[in-house]
Parts: structure tokens; C-alpha cells; sequence
């Protein structure tokens, strides 16, 4: 992935666009050959997800064979991540949490990259003084990406997961190579059941919508990951 555009800027907040270099998994319906569109309080930390050598774990990597349908060792084989390239847009006001996804729900509905789920309506006002007096409501949708997004970035960075040559597969209830596509097929089963458990009992999320819309940094503070 080309992250040329973005590595002469020490700063980290701000909204990114993925995008193709050429057309593989986007179409003309797909502005500027956008694949995603996000926001992050930290670009690097963030970017780390999208550049992550072990490719069964990279964000995009999922993300893509999520949407398609395909199991991850047929995307790794098909996806080219040298052809996917990272725009940045920056601005002082971005530190603004608000701010930052009212832009992100502008590009979305602008651009309709493929990957994005949540195609929240966004008018981007450009006076930030103006946009402080009524920004728009964002959705239960972003909400349960962004849940999402916690909960993978805590997930994927652990220590204990990984590096067996077997793996228990949940349905056909047997030990099955890691490798192999069973053996992938487990880990997406194992990884989907532990994050309706966090998101349904461990958190009790379905509740807390009101409180990440009003006071994200409460919000994240108070998630609980054991």
C-alpha cells in the first residue's frame, strides 16, 4: 500500500481515502476508485491495520472478502496491495471528533467507495464556526462500524491469538489445520462469536448508543475488553 502521501505530515488527526491506483475491485460507480473512507485521532497507529504483513489480518483484507463474500486466502491471493493507494485530508479543525466524521459522512455520500457500510448523509459546512451551531446526527449504523472498529484493533493486536498449527473449528468441532481454508473459516467464526459476546453481554453496547453520540471519549473509556 502507498503511503507516499502522507508520511511528510507528522500530524494525527485527520480523514483518508482509500483508493485504487487501477480498477480491480472498483467500478466506475466507485468515485475516484475509492475502496473506503475513514477518520482517525491517529493516522499512523491507524494506518498499521492496512499495512499489516500478515494478511489474513489486515483490515482491507477483510473488509474486502467480507464484501465479497470470498473466503480471505482466495482475497489475499487476489488482492494487490500495492495498488492501493492513501489521500489524506487535513485541517486544524479536525482534532474535532464531530467535525472529522461530519467530513467522512461528506465523502462517503460523495464519492460511494465500496467498502463502506454506513452511507451517512453529511453537508460538510465549510466554516467550522457554523458547523459547531448544528452538525448533523450520525447513525446506529456508524455506530455498530465503529464498534467494530474498537473491538478489532483490540483483538488483532493481541499476543495469544495465533502462532498454533491447529485451530479448534467451532462447527465441524474438531482441530483443524490453520492454514488451511477450514482453518481460516474457524478463525473468522471464533473472531465473529467473541465480538457479538463483547458487543451484546460484555458491553451490553445495544444500550450505550446515547452515550457514544453525546460523549465518545466516556464512551471509549468506559469499554471493557476481559
Amino acid at each position: 500500500m502507498d503511503m507516499g502521501n502522507c508520511m511528510t505530515w507528522n500530524d494525527k488527526h485527520c480523514v483518508y481515502v482509500l483508493c485504487e491506483k487501477k480498477e480491480q475491485f472498483t467500478t466506475h460507480k466507485n468515485k475516484c476508485r475509492s475502496l473506503y473512507i475513514g477518520q482517525t485521532k491517529d493516522w499512523f497507529q491507524r494506518s498499521q491495520k492496512y499495512q499489516n504483513i500478515k494478511l489474513k489480518n489486515n483490515e482491507i483484507i477483510r473488509k474486502l472478502a467480507k464484501h465479497f463474500k470470498n473466503k480471505i486466502p482466495d482475497m489475499i491471493k487476489k488482492a494487490d496491495l500495492r495498488n492501493i493507494d492513501a489521500r489524506m485530508l487535513i485541517s486544524n479543525n479536525l482534532v474535532d471528533n464531530d467535525y472529522r466524521e461530519e467530513i467522512e459522512s461528506y465523502l462517503i455520500k460523495k464519492l460511494n467507495p465500496l467498502l463502506n457500510i454506513a452511507k451517512r448523509d453529511g453537508i460538510f459546512e465549510r466554516n467550522y464556526k457554523k458547523f459547531k451551531k448544528n452538525y448533523s446526527i450520525t447513525t446506529f449504523e456508524k455506530y455498530r462500524e465503529d464498534c467494530e472498529h474498537y473491538f478489532s484493533e483490540w483483538y488483532f493486536s493481541r499476543k495469544d491469538i495465533g502462532g498454533t498449527e491447529t485451530i479448534f473449528h467451532p462447527i465441524k468441532k474438531i482441530y483443524v489445520d490453520r492454514s488451511s481454508l477450514s482453518g481460516e473459516e474457524a478463525e473468522d467464526i471464533q473472531y465473529n462469536r467473541k465480538y457479538k459476546n463483547w458487543f451484546w453481554k460484555t458491553n451490553e453496547l445495544q444500550h450505550r448508543y446515547e452515550l457514544w453520540r453525546t460523549n465518545q471519549e466516556k464512551w471509549e473509556k468506559e469499554l471493557k475488553f476481559r
